[in-house]
């Protein structure tokens, strides 16, 4: 951000696409996603102090199109489809000082192209897409002292592949695709 120019680094040991990703402890996670034939459960960590990129424990299950977001120090993955079109609500939580994968509850609807955010101590999976409700305008909240899912606010239009952050205290849902094929603005 600095010098306002990009460097290359050494490529992902596997190439994919419709993956997620998250930073902690400095380094930036790579979970799952597609290669081309089959959705993925791997996971690669780039060290960027030694930009090298190195295997850790894959998901327990292969997921792409899914969310990531980090909470109470661990990485959350929520949802996703899988190549055969199956949609999840599953959520699991890793931990890098144990490289180990748990389940944990999973959210009350399935959806895949949703927006996964953690802000007040808490996990949020906006909009996303399934196949028996389509474009989905659902908000879900999970509260890690509960371990609830609790649904809340909805988004004003349905809409998949939102992108979403926190500023201060509002959670801003921008864009994505709606219902009529269309960009949401």
């Amino acid at each position: 951000l600095v010098t306002m120019r990009y460097t290359i680094l050494v490529p992902m040991i596997t190439a994919r696409y419709n993956h997620a990703t998250a930073v902690l402890d400095s380094k930036l996670f790579v979970m799952g996603g597609f290669n081309g034939s089959d959705s993925l459960s791997s996971v690669e960590c780039l060290d960027l102090e030694q930009g090298q990129w190195l295997e850790v424990a894959p998901m327990i299950t292969a997921w792409m199109n899914h969310g990531a977001a980090v909470l109470g120090g661990n990485i959350f993955v929520a949802g996703g489809e899988n190549r055969e079109g199956g949609v999840g609500n599953s959520v699991e939580s890793f931990d890098a000082a144990t490289n180990q994968w748990t389940a944990v509850t999973p959210m009350n609807t399935r959806r895949w192209g949703h927006g996964l955010v953690s802000a007040q101590g808490k996990l949020f999976a906006v909009g996303g897409y399934n196949p028996q409700d389509g474009f989905l305008s659902s908000v879900e909240c999970f509260d890690p002292s509960t371990r609830v899912w609790s649904n809340i606010a909805a988004l004003r239009n349905a809409r998949s592949s939102p992108a979403v952050a926190v500023v201060g205290d509002k959670l801003y849902a921008i864009g994505g695709s709606s219902s009529k094929g269309q960009c949401v603005n």
